[in-house]
């Protein structure tokens, strides 16, 4: 899907040509879609990495034209995967004609920048740094919903720590190792862009620049504090279920060495011997018997093995 779009000062306006100024939104490409790119003159290696979902924040610049990847934040694709994740989003910006953008998959941060006031997307530096702010606080949203979801596993272990909830903390770490990778990509490729490292920056945009940069810090510094703590949550859980396994071992052998009483008295007084006390009625082996498994299983219950 292709969206042309123009924004000067706020006001959006849908264009069916190319213009220059332009922002050239390409999501989800279909075949048509990749060769509309490569009739604008967008290098092939640029397509393939704006296509690659494993590609982390970086830059590159080339013929002309600068490449400017930066990961997003993303919702749970469907209900199985119930934490969120994120995906890279390629900017590609070619002379100073216009400003175009790949995504592989949709995301409503390209409909939530449309709405902010100041848009103007001739401005391809401005632009950039306003989808990295939109990006920041969906950061934000997200690690709050992290933290939701491990809080509600945390109140399910309560009563009992099973393999369920076991899985789905490592789920929710796997989304976090994913986020704060992302975002300390990001944070790498804003201080470039702050810099001037990869596209030209006015001296008005560097302030928006660093309020943008601590932010994403801030996010990447939550993301650090809810990995440790998820690793030590998890750690814990491990001991819990271990020691609950130890227990329930604990109990078990105990229980066989009461009940084995009875195999050794009645195999002892079952044999063809002679001179055993009281061996010519059964009532004293029974007695004996009982007597030996009680006082076993009191000894046990004190010892908190039973």
């Amino acid at each position: 899907m292709i969206k042309i779009i123009n924004a000067v000062k706020g006001k959006v306006e849908t264009l069916s040509e190319v213009a220059k100024g332009c922002w050239i939104q390409v999501i989800q490409p279909t075949p048509e879609d990749i060769a509309y790119l490569e009739k604008l003159g967008v290098g092939h290696d640029y397509i393939k990495y704006a296509l690659d979902e494993e590609e982390l924040a970086r830059s590159e610049t080339e013929n002309g034209q600068t490449l400017i990847i930066v990961d997003l934040p993303t919702a749970p694709e469907n209900a199985r995967t119930s934490t969120p994740s994120t995906m890279p989003v390629a900017f590609i910006l070619i002379n100073d004609d216009y400003l175009i953008s790949v995504s592989v998959k949709e995301n409503d941060l390209f409909e939530e920048i449309l709405k902010a006031s100041s848009l103007n997307t001739a401005n391809r530096t401005k632009t950039i740094l306003q989808f990295l702010g939109k990006a920041s606080i969906k950061y934000m949203q997200v690690l709050k919903e992290i933290d939701r979801i491990v809080s509600e596993i945390e109140k399910r272990a309560v009563k009992s720590v099973g393999k369920g909830e076991i899985l789905e903390l490592m789920e929710v770490q796997k989304s976090l190792v994913y986020i704060t990778s992302s975002l300390k990509a990001d944070e790498a490729m804003l201080e470039r862009i702050k810099l001037g490292n990869v596209i030209k920056i006015a001296n008005g945009d560097l302030s928006f620049a660093e309020d943008i940069l601590i932010e994403i810090r801030q996010a990447r510094e939550m993301a650090d504090i809810h990995e440790r703590l998820l690793t030590n949550t998890m750690d814990n859980y491990g001991s819990i279920i271990s020691n609950n396994l130890n227990d329930i071992m604990k109990v078990l052998t105990s229980m066989t060495l009461v009940f084995s009483i009875p195999m050794i008295i009645f195999g002892l007084y079952g044999m063809n011997v002679g001179g055993l006390w009281f061996d010519a009625t059964p009532y004293f082996a029974i007695g004996i018997t009982v007597l030996l498994m009680i006082g076993m299983a009191v000894w046990f219950i004190r010892k908190k093995m039973l």
